[in-house]
């Protein structure tokens, strides 16, 4: 059965969570180091960045699973899938109410213009940028 832990890491970029899928043989098959917002996966085999190996070559009980933090498979595989963006994708992935605050920003704005006798879907984006920007600036 595979196991997942995060551990205490260290590199050229200071302190920050390893993160480590084990085979049922205690081997890493993946890996992730995280250090602020960014991430680095066992994808690739050097990051010079951080002057480690992508993937480490020592079996669970080597690390000392006492040092070690069990994780759920989901956690490490949403922060797997999140270390295979792009930067400025992260951010959403890790924020996934994006879709349903830009979609509640919408609707909001639909019914503030509304209530100010806008048709919002009528207007230019122009037209949406001075509104907005008046209700910002309102006494």
């Amino acid at each position: 059965m595979k196991r997942y832990f995060k551990f205490p890491a260290e590199s050229n970029l200071g302190i920050g969570l390893q993160y480590i899928e084990f085979d049922d043989n205690d081997w890493p098959i993946r890996q992730i180091e995280c250090y602020g917002d960014k991430l680095f996966n066992s994808n690739q085999k050097y990051h010079e960045e951080l002057g480690v190996m992508g993937l480490c070559e020592q079996k669970l009980t080597n690390f000392g699973i006492k040092i070690g933090t069990p994780i759920e498979a989901n956690e490490f595989d949403s922060l797997w899938d999140s270390s295979n963006m792009a930067p400025p994708f992260r951010f959403l992935l890790h924020h996934q109410k994006w879709e349903s605050l830009t979609q509640y920003g919408d609707r909001q704005s639909k019914i503030v213009a509304q209530e100010r006798g806008y048709q919002w879907d009528r207007m230019t984006d122009d037209e949406h940028e001075s509104f907005i920007d008046d209700l910002v600036h309102e006494d």
